[in-house]
């Protein structure tokens, strides 16, 4: 009788699927059943020649190419041939490719997006502290980018976006990471780079967008906001970065446009008094702490009394530990 024992050990039985082993076991068990047939009625020589081997000397070398043969042909139907294997490994990988690319990259400009860049961050940050490196991160927004959509076309602001991306990969270094993050917005990752090397790079930015994009036979003059946060200056985490980043970009969105700014501590101590603020009124509110306090100002003459200034309202409210006043006067110059 056939050893199927190193057929069965030239498996890796933890790899193999439930649905291989169930074939593995009706195999056997369609192995088991013929041999019994074969005791039972007789057996053919082909059959028997398989499972119980042939005693005949003359027919040896014929019987064993039978039964490698049949065993073929049943392995065949059992299992994936090389072939087809090779086939479905390549499809995977290809898929897995794929699903990479959707995941990590911008599909217009094929470059990466922020899930790529804080990725990248945080592969690198042990280097980061064990270097003691500096990291700036650059946040663009393109001003008025809505407008370009909304004359010329999506088609156009797209073409756009990619001559901007392209002038900017000419001044990058190769410790430089530029992303896409939404239609008119780009990330800039820089390592290794100080903050006066961050503030001329800035410059450079800037520069780029004094001459003219050319999409067909149109000239677009575009200029560009941008932000910047600095690790480990100030903050240690990439998503922290990126909102300082943000913060940064929408104050040169409120001022000037076509510049940068790099968030500072006083940034952050700015944005906390807001916040302690905004939320101590709602403390305020539910706690019934507001309240109105007139305080009006009056200038005396010889005819009569005039109203120089009206306190309009105050409020005041418990802050770690402290007490809050807000006022706010509404002149009258006349």
């Amino acid at each position: 009788m056939i050893n199927l024992i190193p057929l069965f050990l030239g498996f890796n039985m933890m790899a193999i699927s439930k649905s291989t082993i169930y074939k593995i076991a009706s195999f056997s068990l369609l192995i088991i059943v013929l041999y019994l047939l074969s005791k039972k009625n007789g057996s053919s020589p082909y059959v028997f020649s398989i499972i119980g081997g042939s005693n005949h000397n003359n027919e040896k070398d014929k019987s064993n190419q039978e039964k490698n043969s049949w065993l073929r042909n049943i392995w065949s139907k059992l299992f994936f041939s090389n072939k087809e294997k090779q086939a479905l490994i390549k499809e995977l990988e290809e898929n897995k490719e794929k699903l990479y690319q959707k995941t990590y990259f911008d599909k217009l400009t094929k470059l990466p997006n922020r899930m790529k860049l804080r990725k990248e961050f945080n592969a690198k940050k042990a280097d980061y502290v064990k270097y003691e490196k500096e990291v700036s991160v650059f946040l663009l927004d393109i001003d008025r980018f809505r407008i370009i959509n909304d004359l010329y076309g999506r088609g156009t602001g797209d073409a756009v976006i990619r001559k901007v991306a392209q002038r900017l990969r000419k001044i990058l270094s190769g410790t430089s990471i530029i992303a896409r993050e939404s239609e008119d917005e780009i990330f800039i990752m820089i390592e290794d780079i100080n903050a006066e090397e961050t503030s001329q790079f800035a410059e450079k930015i800037v520069d780029l967008f004094r001459k003219p994009f050319e999409i067909n036979e149109y000239k677009f003059y575009v200029t560009a906001s941008i932000g910047i946060s600095r690790y480990p200056e100030t903050a240690n985490d990439i998503d922290v970065l990126f909102r300082q980043a943000e913060n940064a970009m929408f104050k040169v969105k409120k001022t000037t446009k076509n510049n940068y700014h790099i968030f500072l501590m006083d940034d952050a101590d700015a944005l906390e008094r807001k916040r302690r603020i905004e939320f101590g009124l709602k403390e305020a509110l539910l706690n019934h702490e507001l309240y109105l306090v007139s305080n009006n100002q009056y200038r005396r003459n010889i005819w009569c009394r005039s109203l120089v200034a009206l306190g309009a309202f105050r409020f005041r409210f418990d802050i770690t530990g402290g007490v809050y006043t807000y006022s706010r006067r509404i002149r009258n110059d006349k």
